[in-house]
């Protein structure tokens, strides 16, 4: 039995500059760590983090990333104080130092493959943990054995971080979730990690982690259980990735489908803007009309025939979902893009970035930035639940600080005004819900494919014009009102149903 103890250097390891550091109260070694405990250096065999997980008593490994100048420091012992604090588990602390943060990373790496204890986290000096961090951690992984990620919210710049529940696309924009996350030891094993800085060493192991987990492995604990020392842009925007390439594409065909009536200028000049800027993925255009004048039918036919698209006609009552199935009944892409008439493409390679992120296995529907004539935004992500309200609405299309407009996020809901996805998800989600005739269609298409365990995203890197409503206007009648809430209040059922 070793006594109670506030912290004390326990080894260092043969031939290296790391040091092994517990901090611990009193813990009782098995036979199996009394064996471990005869090494020269005192570690404990990976086989006892079984063991240690099997036991009431909750075991986390704290990894103290440190400058050899600050080892000392009163900012790095201010923050061993607070990991003292911490109830409900027991808590070995382990420093990797150096002096730069190539060698700290080395020794990190070093450290985390060897570690005995079932869960790590990382520690850097300035750090203030809450003493409950460690017990509502130890409470999420003693109640679902599942769990081998969990991350909170923190405070940083004074400022308290809500950070959304897992969001891979988010992440591989940029690292969302800190430096703190508590992650399961087994999950670091035959990680190859490029030494270049800190940030990037976390935020690299984060998302190689995270790759090969569920969801329902990975946890966000919504109450800010961590004040960090960084700046709110080292510890979010250190390193940002707006255009990632996923390299997951083969042989990619893509069916564009664009519902639309009476509208041959804005359809023309949707075309063109097609024409001019480069695709990236072989496509076919399918133009759904339901009843444009004879004169308007004869416009488009001619367009449709310039554009090589397919023209199907039928006069109806106007239902965007009812059209864009008609759409997806006649195409043959392995992919989907419902695309409104009343758009214009800015960007090049755009439906290659659309379909190769639609491609992952983890992703549903796949929006871009869409802008008002005038510049400012009208979509980049909806959010709001049975309030679906659109982010950023009629601001500048410009966000410092979080780079909501520049990176991938992850939202509930992308607009259908364009919308793309997997062919064969669109049809596992039953297509679009023909009851929903002119809104929330798209939400609730996203909310089935978000129930599915399908992420819907934003690429913000694919920017369009979007001159909004011109088939259809805008609900500015008492009728159409009553029925937008009542189409709302549906809404909020299926969200429910779906529990999203």
């Amino acid at each position: 039995m070793i006594n109670p103890v506030t912290w004390a250097v326990r080894a260092f390891m043969t031939g290296g500059i790391k040091e092994l550091v517990y901090e611990t109260r009193i813990i009782h070694y098995s036979r199996s760590e009394r064996r471990c405990k005869k090494s020269k250096v005192g570690w404990i065999a990976k086989n006892a983090r079984k063991e240690l997980r099997a036991k009431k008593k909750i075991h986390l490994a704290a990894v103290l990333l440190v400058n050899e100048n600050e080892r000392e420091s009163e900012k790095t012992k201010e923050t061993i104080r607070s990991l003292v604090s911490l109830k409900g588990v027991t808590v070995y602390l382990h420093m990797a130092t150096g002096e730069n943060e190539k060698e700290i990373i080395s020794n990190a790496m070093a450290v985390i493959n060897d570690l005995r204890e079932p869960f790590f986290f990382f520690v850097l000096p300035g750090d203030d943990f809450d003493p409950m961090f460690g017990a509502m951690a130890a409470g999420l992984i003693r109640n679902d054995r599942d769990i081998r990620f969990i991350y909170t919210d923190e405070i940083c710049e004074d400022r308290e971080i809500c950070k959304p529940a897992y969001s891979p696309h988010t992440l591989v924009g940029h690292n969302y979730i800190g430096h703190s996350a508590i992650i399961s030891s087994e999950m670091t094993s035959h990680i190859g990690i490029r030494p270049v800085s800190l940030s990037l060493f976390i935020w690299e192991l984060y998302r190689s982690v995270t790759r090969r987990l569920m969801p329902m492995n990975i946890k966000n604990i919504p109450s800010p259980l961590v004040e960090t020392g960084l700046s709110y842009k080292q510890e979010f925007f250190e390193n940002t990735n707006p255009s990632p390439c996923f390299l997951s594409l083969r042989k990619p065909f893509a069916s564009i489908i664009i519902p639309s009536k009476d509208n041959p200028v804005c359809l023309e000049r949707l075309f063109k803007s097609m024409s001019f800027h480069e695709a990236g993925v072989p496509y076919e255009i399918i133009v759904v009309d339901n009843g444009s004048s004879e004169e308007n039918k004869e416009k488009i036919n001619i367009l449709c025939m310039d554009a090589m698209a397919k023209y199907l006609y039928k006069k109806e009552t106007f239902n965007f979902s009812k059209m864009c199935n008609r759409g997806r009944a006649e195409a043959k892409g392995g992919f989907l893009l419902f695309l409104n008439d009343d758009t214009e493409i800015l960007t090049d390679n755009w439906l290659f970035i659309l379909c190769e992120t639609a491609a992952l296995k983890r992703s549903g529907a796949i929006g871009a930035k869409l802008l008002y004539p005038n510049g400012r935004i009208q979509h980049v992500g909806i959010v709001g639940g049975v309030y679906p309200t659109h982010v950023l609405n009629k601001e500048e299309d410009s966000d410092p600080v979080e780079l909501k407009t520049t990176l991938p996020y992850n939202y509930m809901a992308v607009t259908g005004a364009c919308l793309c996805l997997k062919t064969e998800r669109f049809d596992a989600a039953g297509g679009f819900d023909e009851s929903f005739d002119t809104d929330y269609n798209d939400v609730v298409m996203c909310v089935k494919l978000r129930a599915m365990g399908f992420f819907n995203a934003v690429r913000n890197d694919v920017v369009l014009t979007h001159y909004e409503s011109y088939s259809r206007g805008i609900p500015d009648t008492p009728e159409k009102e009553k029925k937008l809430e009542s189409d709302r209040k549906r809404l909020e059922a299926i969200i429910k149903k779906n529990k999203v």
